[in-house]
Order: structure tokens, then C-alpha cells, then sequence
């Protein structure tokens, strides 16, 4: 992190697959999907947040990756169902448009983990409950609505679950791998 202190969070990314699932997905939910100023997120970018940490500097991320690779010596990744749309933090004032999701409680499970490894990292995080979903468009605020048909929903899996730093410049956000567990064990 070269010294500097910068916004950080746990989260989980999908695979390929996923991404190009979920690729589908927003190409049929942008006909529908009607709020003021909606910008679609990148591929990229698109991920299932754990545990929001705020600004950290370079000697607590110290502290919390040796944190994470005790916690997360393995990651087998996640299978995930998309389930329903969501306009958080909600329809009348939404900043966000999101997809839910299922995953037979794997997801849940790795964020009280992930929220475990901070607590114990003596690291404070953002105390709002975990609710599982992945954000794929981004809103300015006034109501929102979805006027149309929602598509069916799409299984894929996550495969990585990390420590990753948000840069915002210009054209968004950048998010920048820290720390990370890739399913196949890298």
C-alpha cells in the first residue's frame, strides 16, 4: 500500500463464468431498470462485500493480512444463485441496484469469518449486518423502479475472497487486490 492510507474492505469476486453470467444478466436489466443518473458498473468491479473497513493505514493491513492467512489458510470458493433485485438502501432512495443472492449459507459464513479475523485484528469495520448481494449499477438518488420482467436467475461461483484497497479517480473506482485466497489455492 506504499505507505499510504486507503479505503479497504473483504470481499468476494467472481470467476470468469460468473462474470460472464452476471454479463447477461445486466444486459437484460438495463431495459428495465429505471432511477436517475444509473451507471452500470465495470466487470471488473463487480463483487460480494464482507466486511467494509474503511480507511486503514499501512501497519494495520499488516496486522490483519497475518489475520487472514490464519483465518483463510484455504478458500474452496462459493456457489452463488442470483436472487431478486434490490434497490439499496432502498427504492425511495436508492444509490445502488443490486442483485441478491443465495448460497446456501456459504457467503454468510465467510463474512462472520472475515468479521471474526478483524474483530480479533483489533481493527474497527462497519457493524451493518451482512446481507448477501453483489451491486451492478450504481444510482444518483430519487426513486427507482423496475419496469419489466426480471430475468431468471444465474448460478455461478466466487473464487477469490481478499483484502482489497478502492482507489476512486475520475472514472470510478479501482479496486486493488492487498491480500487474497484464490480457490485453487494461490
Amino acid at each position: 500500500m506504499a505507505g499510504d492510507a486507503r479505503r479497504c474492505f473483504l470481499a468476494c469476486f467472481p470467476d470468469a463464468a460468473g462474470v460472464a453470467a452476471l454479463g447477461e444478466v445486466c444486459e437484460r436489466l438495463a431495459p428495465v431498470v429505471r432511477g436517475r443518473g444509473v451507471r452500470w458498473l465495470p466487470a471488473e468491479n463487480w463483487h460480494v462485500t464482507l466486511v467494509f473497513l474503511g480507511t486503514l493505514a499501512e501497519r494495520p493491513v499488516a496486522v490483519l493480512i497475518e489475520a487472514l492467512e490464519q483465518a483463510f489458510p484455504h478458500f474452496d470458493g462459493i456457489a452463488c444463485r442470483t436472487r431478486g433485485a434490490l434497490f439499496l438502501p432502498s427504492a425511495s432512495r436508492p444509490r445502488v441496484f443490486a442483485v441478491g443472492l443465495d448460497s446456501d449459507g456459504g457467503l454468510e459464513r465467510t463474512a462472520a469469518r472475515a468479521a471474526e479475523t478483524v474483530d480479533a485484528a483489533g481493527l474497527t469495520r462497519d457493524e451493518r449486518p451482512f446481507r448477501a448481494h453483489l451491486t451492478l449499477a450504481r444510482l444518483k438518488g430519487g426513486p427507482a423502479r423496475l419496469e419489466g420482467e426480471l430475468p431468471e436467475p444465474v448460478a455461478f461461483s466466487v473464487d477469490r475472497v481478499g483484502l482489497y484497497a478502492s482507489d476512486t479517480g475520475p472514472d470510478g473506482a479501482r479496486y486493488t487486490p492487498v491480500w487474497q485466497r484464490v480457490a485453487d489455492g494461490r
